[in-house]
């Protein structure tokens, strides 16, 4: 059987962003925003693998793409001072075809040990709330 199973991998990502940033409600003490930024980046992932099966075997590979990466969210804030607000929100970044570890498992048939391997890519979501302290001077 399958002893151990060792991969990394790397994504390096070249473009730029466009975005946006909107107040949807605002009084003196507080404030609502909307934001977002796209973005179409070059990437250059790779990934390494190597695992024991009555022998070591090792791979790599190299893989050149368009990636879209996609952010969106929605703020609060509440003056507490002229220069203090407390801040809570909730924001989601998006990345298509990003080179991660898990999915390198899955793509790969260890029975076989190919003179080049793949960079198998999957799409990420994170997502979650925030909450904190602004300090502005």
């Amino acid at each position: 059987g399958l002893e151990r199973f060792q991969t990394t991998t790397s994504n390096s990502l070249l473009g730029l962003p466009i975005g946006a940033d909107s107040s949807v409600y605002q009084t003196c003490a507080a404030s609502v925003n909307v934001f977002g930024k796209i973005g179409v980046y070059l990437n250059d992932s790779d990934q390494e693998s190597s695992w024991d099966q009555g022998g070591p075997a090792y791979f790599a590979d190299e893989d050149r793409q368009a990636t879209f990466v996609g952010e969106l969210g929605v703020d609060a804030r509440y003056c507490i001072s002229n220069c203090l607000s407390l801040r809570a929100g909730y924001q989601a970044f998006w990345i298509s075809d990003l080179a991660t570890a898990p999915v390198q498992l899955d793509s790969t048939n260890l029975d076989l040990v190919p003179e080049e391997g793949n960079v198998a890519t999957e799409d990420v979501l994170f997502h979650g709330g925030f909450l904190g302290l602004e300090l502005r001077r």
